[in-house]
């Protein structure tokens, strides 16, 4: 077992007021917040809107600071990196967003996008750089045409696409995946996720995987840990976590998962009414 990423002690606290001049205090977003993720794997971490899941996503890409804790990527601390270091792990760790629609910069060209991190961290010559994005982009399902168009000309589930093909641009070890499914159609969700365990496949990468979504979580993570007011109440294997929750906060969110057959229970006292 071959440990990727390591989180420990993570906390963070936003200040509310303008400026020095007025602070309230408020609870922590993240507060003591540990997990580790073997390569290879896909971790999730889930809870309702304000749980401080999507906080720890953007303090393990370095988007925001952490107060304290520390993210280890194969044994190096990347809240302490600085400089050309901090531009090299960031190259390990990039990042798929939720809003497909929001992502993506629409005076660009897709070309123009997925070669932006290939430009920043100097992989390759622009012409290596043209053709490898017309093979990132054969390998997440779109056409070699797409690169000369602009992102209003897709759909929301071939814009998720771009962005990953982005994401996956400059090699990284660890996708950090926020909602990446959740502002798309049904349809879309279950073939966004297949692209993605094709490529995990594939690549060898390792996911951390941010959802509200339970059912999707199920299917996609094999751990799963359980955050609520910024702190993780419960982890486990996913097959575990689904068949035995132990915290009543967990047995909450599995119990408002929807039940496509409503003739039968949940968990261990699934039977027939």
């Amino acid at each position: 077992m071959t440990i990727l990423l390591k989180v420990d002690g993570l906390h963070k606290t936003y200040s509310h007021g303008l400026g020095r001049l007025v602070r309230h205090k408020v609870p922590p977003a993240v507060h003591n917040v540990s997990f580790s993720i073997e390569a290879g794997s896909t971790f999730g971490l889930v809870g309702e809107s304000g749980s401080g899941k999507s906080s720890t996503a953007r303090i393990v890409t370095r988007l925001e600071h952490a107060d304290s804790g520390s993210v280890l990527l194969n044994g190096e601390d990347l809240l302490a990196a600085r400089g050309k270091s901090l531009l090299r792990v960031r190259r390990q760790v990039q990042m798929v967003f939720q809003d497909p629609f929001a992502s993506l910069d629409p005076r660009w060209t897709v070309e123009q996008l997925v070669c932006e991190g290939m430009r920043i961290h100097g992989i390759g010559t622009r012409s290596d750089r043209k053709d490898r994005v017309i093979t990132l982009l054969e390998q997440v399902g779109l056409d070699s045409s797409a690169a000369n168009r602009l992102p209003h000309q897709f759909s929301g589930g071939q814009r998720q696409r771009i962005g990953i093909a982005r994401a996956l641009a400059v090699d990284p070890d660890l996708l950090v995946l926020d909602e990446p499914v959740s502002a798309l159609d049904v349809s879309i969700q279950a073939q966004i996720l297949n692209l993605l365990t094709d490529l995990q496949k594939q690549r060898g990468l390792t996911y951390l995987f941010i959802s509200h979504d339970l059912a999707i979580v199920e299917r996609f993570c094999s751990e799963v840990a359980v955050m609520k007011n910024g702190e993780i109440v419960e982890q486990a294997a996913a097959d575990e976590l689904f068949r035995n929750p132990q915290h009543e906060y967990t047995r909450t969110l599995l119990a408002a998962i929807p039940i496509p057959d409503p003739t039968l229970r949940r968990g261990n006292d699934l039977a027939l009414y």
